[in-house]
């Protein structure tokens, strides 16, 4: 639990080092993450369809 806080402490404040456009670091910063929660996302389903 210690370590999630820590890594969510050090996530939000990369982008808040850089004094330019903000929003838009965040916007990169995010993209892998919904990437790879929608590369998840269509596995499971894959498997899910498989295994029943």
């Amino acid at each position: 639990e210690e370590l999630l806080r820590v890594h969510q402490g050090g996530e939000s404040r990369m982008p808040r080092g850089h004094s330019y456009g903000p929003e838009k670091t965040e916007q990169v910063a995010l993209m892998p993450w919904i990437a790879t929660a929608i590369g998840m996302a269509l596995l499971g389903i894959i498997i899910g369809k498989f295994l029943m």
